[in-house]
């Protein structure tokens, strides 16, 4: 009996490899295989960028205004390109790259360009290190509070929930 990899991505099972996928298709309907499941590893970069959209998607729900994508856009232009050109080592170059697309654009149009579906996207979380993302997401964080927005996790605010915390 052939060992097959497996690879779970989200609520699915899928061939890791070209030979396990054709393994597989050949199998007639009801035969016995033997699986190996295997969870690919987790990013620290997915990780960042998964709590970033819990973040845009929270603060969207609090604002009862907009959209994620509207928090997306306007965390990027307002926190993400000034932690870009403050690099000490890239920081002229990203500053230089930056004034090119956006001298001459009101906000409402640099805004616009934050969205990956205008057709002249400026990309500013997916260039970022892992540090200056970190540091991104503590500045929106930061933000949010001065505004009077708390950003909570669903742990946080089950915690927050119990009426022995409140004391």
């Amino acid at each position: 009996m052939a060992e097959v990899v497996l690879t779970k991505t989200g609520g699915m099972l899928f061939g890791a490899d070209d030979y396990s996928r054709e393994y597989i298709k050949k199998q007639p309907s009801g035969a016995l295989l033997k699986l190996k499941v295997s969870r690919p590893k987790e990013t620290r970069r997915a990780i960042l960028n998964r709590y970033s959209h819990a973040i845009y998607r929270e603060a969207a729900k609090l604002k009862q205004e907009g959209f994620e994508s509207d928090e997306k856009a306007e965390c990027k232009l307002r926190h993400g390109i000034p932690i870009l050109i403050n690099d000490p080592e890239d920081g002229e170059e990203c500053e230089d790259y930056y004034r090119r697309l956006m001298t001459g654009l009101d906000y409402e149009e640099r805004l616009a360009r934050m969205y990956e579906s205008h057709k002249f996207y400026i990309p500013v979380t997916s260039i970022m290190t892992d540090p200056q993302m970190s540091k991104y997401l503590d500045r929106i964080l930061k933000d949010y509070a001065r505004q009077g927005y708390s950003i909570l996790t669903p742990k946080e605010r089950k915690f927050i929930n119990y009426p022995e915390a409140q004391q």
